[in-house]
């Protein structure tokens, strides 16, 4: 789809957040991307890095299949590539693992492997990535991650994450990370990794549970059990 003008934006950016029924803050999010994906100055400082966190049942899985819409309905859909941390986590968004799509290994050590040619191919058309269950990625995997998408993008070796836009999901209070280097953990040794996290650009917190909207006792207790 070919968006003319603004008010043809808006339009259609009002129509993918009513079909998908998001409330204000999962709106607000999904702004921020579709707004982010139709500006087509390649300058670095755009560069899209947000945080989504909320709890189970606050609609991230939702959002992300908005989002999914959005680039279908642009005719874009190779530019995005959803992720996760975990093999259930990314079948429950039909996506793949972060270390699949990247072809990272589960390596021993800190040296990581350069991308290969038939993995470059794949990551010619792709400039936007979700990431689910953040938590589990710690700062060693954030660095292996920057440098992964810095060689598949050429000449922007110098930007965080070769100038990929990155949109990470999860909860915190959820499933920690097993690595002792997680990402809110400034360690020396893992600096490059726990730097690139601070590098988020956008954060958007999702407070209304959805799931259980319509038993807010339990959903109270689930809150307090979480805590």
């Amino acid at each position: 789809m070919y968006l003319s003008n603004e008010t043809q934006v808006e339009q259609t950016i009002a129509h993918v957040i009513a079909d998908f029924s998001l409330n204000e803050q999962q709106s607000q999010a999904f702004q921020i991307v579709a707004h982010h994906s139709l500006d087509t100055t390649e300058d670095p400082e755009k560069q899209l890095l947000m945080g989504l966190f909320g709890e189970a049942g606050t609609g991230k899985s939702r959002l992300v299949d908005a989002i999914k819409a959005w680039f279908s309905l642009l005719n874009r859909s190779a530019e995005l590539i959803v992720t996760a941390t975990m093999g259930a986590a990314a079948f429950n968004i039909q996506g793949s693992t972060v270390h699949s799509a990247l072809g990272i290994a589960i390596e021993r050590g800190d040296k990581t492997r350069k991308m290969g040619f038939t993995k470059k191919k794949e990551w010619r058309d792709r400039w936007y990535l979700i990431i689910d269950e953040v938590s589990m990625l710690d700062c060693k995997l954030m660095s292996k991650l920057h440098k992964k998408l810095s060689s598949a993008k050429p000449g922007k070796e110098k930007i965080n994450f070769g100038g990929v836009n990155i949109i990470f999901l999860g909860d915190f209070l959820q499933l920690p990370s097993i690595s002792r280097s997680r990402l809110y953990i400034n360690n020396p040794k893992w600096q490059h990794g726990y730097n690139l996290w601070h590098a988020l650009n956008a954060v958007i917190i999702l407070y209304q549970q959805m799931r259980q909207a319509d038993d807010p006792d339990y959903s109270q207790l689930l809150g307090r059990m979480r805590i």
